[in-house]
């Protein structure tokens, strides 16, 4: 018999090592093709996830920090038949950019454990502020808008059907 490779009496531990090396060098290498889930890419975040999933992953973790998350096909983030599957999101903060279109899906998922974040909406979905007047009539208000909200009142994205508003004839914003 002679000393060469094949001969798993001579070299057993060398043929481990080199799988090892192998299979180690596989995982590294699929782990690259995986989006990078990071606070500095927030419009990479579904992806991340996704891949993760996609990968037979049976979770991932969404690393501490603010993601300020674009809209993208009317939702923030769309989740969609997935199963048996973890999100850990401790320490991350999701700031949603749109008031106007869904925050987070989660659609035809079963088992799916999301947990650990903080969600908002970068500017509220709604607006604060004090009744300065209002008309002898009840038709129309003054409102004194406190700062940080939004005073875009009369943006019709938000109306709802057969919902009437008031009109609204000035909006101030509270100064600083």
């Amino acid at each position: 018999m002679g000393n060469h490779c094949g001969d798993n009496r001579v070299f057993p531990m060398m043929q481990r090592s080199i799988i090892r090396n192998l299979v180690a060098g596989l995982l590294v290498s699929t782990a690259v093709s995986l989006a990078a889930i990071s606070p500095n890419h927030p419009e990479l975040l579904q992806q991340g996830i996704l891949d993760a999933y996609n990968s037979g992953q049976s979770s991932v973790v969404i690393p501490a920090g603010t993601y300020l998350i674009p809209p993208v096909n009317g939702h923030h983030l769309d989740l969609e038949n997935m199963s048996n599957f973890e999100i850990d999101a401790r320490g991350a903060i999701l700031l949603f950019q749109d008031v106007t279109v869904s925050g987070l899906i989660f659609y035809n998922c079963n088992n799916v454990y999301f947990h650990g974040a903080t969600i908002y909406f970068a500017t509220p979905p709604f607006s604060q502020g004090v009744v300065q007047a209002v008309a002898a009539d009840g038709s129309s208000l003054d409102i004194q808008i406190e700062m940080g909200y939004p005073t875009n009142l009369d943006d019709s994205a938000g109306d709802v059907p057969g919902v009437s508003a008031f009109q609204l004839r000035r909006v101030f914003v509270l100064a600083s």
